[in-house]
């Protein structure tokens, strides 16, 4: 049997939660660049100093559906694609994290996983902050056997080029590998019952794959006919990341942007991109989802779709970010503004999952 983990950013799904949330987030290295005593000494501060404002935004969206649809995607998938499969969800940021989740695996005897974040277009923010966890609950099991080594199939984030990488167990791995196989094999001829080594194999990003480019192109056509569009300009919104990582060679921006132009041709309507929830505009990629919207407006478009590019399940960041503040401030009668909802489950979207693991 082979597991598949689907994996996301994780939420707090009550108001007890929202400190450890933040913590998480905040103390991940993949998030703030920074030493750990600085991160330790910033993720506390910000746990205990925004917890009530934080989790007042999440009360006032009525709680967040990003767990319980990844949830329901999980089990979707797992009804659709056979016995042979075990599906499982976890979290960066929540429980299940993704180390208990391959504990499980493992208990359950099943080494030979597919991993899947949930995050179409990779970033060191996301896809590598998943690959260093992984890292993680693959020295655990190999420092169990000395004469374990590990192998890297790698495919960089920064220039797409694959390359072998093999180190022993004790050797420190390097931090720039960004995987999309990694491999652990054990040479210990002894078995317990329970598999002593661990395959994993990671789907980094699917921005391009046609499925997903057809899952969007649907959900768009849906929206313009239920909301009695002529031909709306689209503006695909991603979260923004620091422009540090862009320098460092992230090709998240880069992808962001060729996923937009690949779904506005299928859509055949005109488009651009911007960037939301940005901590400092300065700093982090733009232009912001607000700033476009005002330069459309000036432009004289009067139909402006949003579509919440970077994501996958409906989260904070869509329906307080945009629901909430952006559509309602620029939303009117002269300027018709709107946004294309994710649903929890789409067949095209399970079908896009399903390809990945096949292929």
């Amino acid at each position: 049997m082979t597991g598949v983990l689907l994996i996301n950013m994780g939420a707090p799904e009550m108001e007890c939660e929202i400190k450890q949330f933040l913590r998480s987030m905040f103390l991940d290295k993949h998030i703030i660049p920074a030493p750990y005593f600085i991160r330790n000494l910033l993720s506390l501060y910000i746990s205990n100093t925004r917890y009530k404002k934080s989790w007042a935004r999440y009360q006032q969206i009525g709680g967040t559906p990003l767990k319980r649809n990844t949830l329901e995607l999980a089990y979707t998938l797992q009804n659709k694609i056979g016995d042979n499969y075990l599906v499982k969800a976890a979290y960066s940021y929540s429980e299940p994290t993704i180390k208990q989740a391959i504990d499980d695996f493992m208990k359950d005897g099943i080494n030979n996983i597919i991993v899947i974040p949930l995050y179409p277009q990779a970033s060191i923010t996301t896809t590598e902050s998943v690959i260093y966890d992984l890292n993680k609950s693959i020295n655990k099991y190999n420092s169990k056997n000395s004469n374990c080594h590990a192998e890297f199939i790698s495919a960089s984030l920064t220039n797409r080029h694959a390359e072998f990488i093999s180190a022993s167990i004790n050797t420190e791995i390097p931090k720039q590998v960004r995987n999309d196989v990694i491999k652990v094999r054990n040479d210990k001829k002894k078995s317990f019952g329970k598999p002593t080594n661990l395959n994993i194999k990671i789907i980094p990003e699917f921005y391009s794959n046609k499925l997903f480019i057809d899952y969007w192109k649907e959900l768009i056509t849906n929206h313009i006919k239920k909301n009695n569009l002529t031909k709306p300009f689209l503006l695909f919104s991603a979260h923004s990341i620091p422009l540090s990582f862009i320098k460092k060679g992230d090709t998240y921006q880069k992808s962001i942007e060729e996923s937009a132009k690949l779904i506005s041709q299928a859509a055949e309507l005109d488009y651009s991109f911007s960037y939301q929830s940005q901590m400092n505009e300065k700093k982090w990629l733009g232009p912001s989802t607000e700033k476009k919207l005002e330069d459309l407006k000036n432009k004289g478009y009067n139909e402006v779709v949003i579509i919440p590019i970077s994501f996958v399940c409906e989260n904070l960041e869509t329906k307080y970010d945009l629901d909430t503040i952006i559509v309602p401030k620029f939303n009117s009668n002269n300027f018709n503004v709107s946004r294309v909802e994710i649903p929890a489950v789409k067949d095209k979207f399970v079908e896009m999952i399903i390809y990945l693991i096949h292929s």
